[in-house]
């Protein structure tokens, strides 16, 4: 972008799932930055917001993945919606937690770079973060998640530096915490909703 448009990078973040955009799906995400961006990048099927929350929408936009593993496992260990939902809303809870941490907009985190991103990612079945959990439930290793699932799954990454932030801030997250211990010490998959 810097390069054709002499524009700096900006973060643009919200539910937006490649093939849905490449069919002209409607589909609406924030933008923070360079707000002439809108201008060159929006269509009528693709359409960006301003937010100049630069912190938030990272977070958010990272922290979603992790979540969406944590409620993969859950679909994995054959809970339902009332898990799920339990789960999605308890990892709303510890992304805006670390998100305020590293000094977002609280109010970021209910739209959708937030919300909306973690919504739309933890109930997709395009989504390899929820991939990559519904193996983990069922007692698969990363070794075998990563050769089925065969892409990036960046919330397996991501969940690290999660962890570590929390460890440095001594932050109240259990959810990623026990999916960092899942993942990395071989928990057991069910301390999942251990959460309280």
């Amino acid at each position: 972008i810097k390069e054709e448009l002499n524009i700096d990078a900006s973060v643009i973040m919200g539910p937006s799932f490649a093939e849905e955009i490449g069919d002209d799906i409607p589909t609406f995400v924030e933008l923070s930055g360079n707000k002439d961006l809108i201008n060159y990048l929006e269509t009528d099927c693709f359409k960006i917001t301003y937010n100049d929350d630069y912190v938030g929408l990272q977070v958010g936009g990272s922290l979603k993945n992790v979540v969406t593993v944590a409620s993969g496992i859950v679909e994995g260990l054959d809970y339902k919606v009332n898990t799920s939902s339990y789960i999605i809303t308890e990892g709303l809870k510890e992304i805006k937690e670390i998100g305020i941490k590293l000094g977002a907009i609280e109010s970021t985190f209910y739209g959708l770079s937030g919300l909306g991103d973690l919504y739309g990612t933890s109930l997709s079945s395009k989504s390899r973060n929820k991939r990559a959990g519904i193996l983990l439930g069922q007692g698969k290793k990363l070794e075998e998640i990563h050769s089925e699932v065969g892409s990036t799954i960046e919330g397996l990454d991501t969940v690290k530096d999660a962890f570590y932030i929390i460890n440095k801030y001594n932050l109240d997250c259990p959810l990623i915490s026990n999916l960092y211990k899942i993942i990395y010490e071989d928990m057991d998959s069910m301390n999942i909703i251990n959460i309280k």
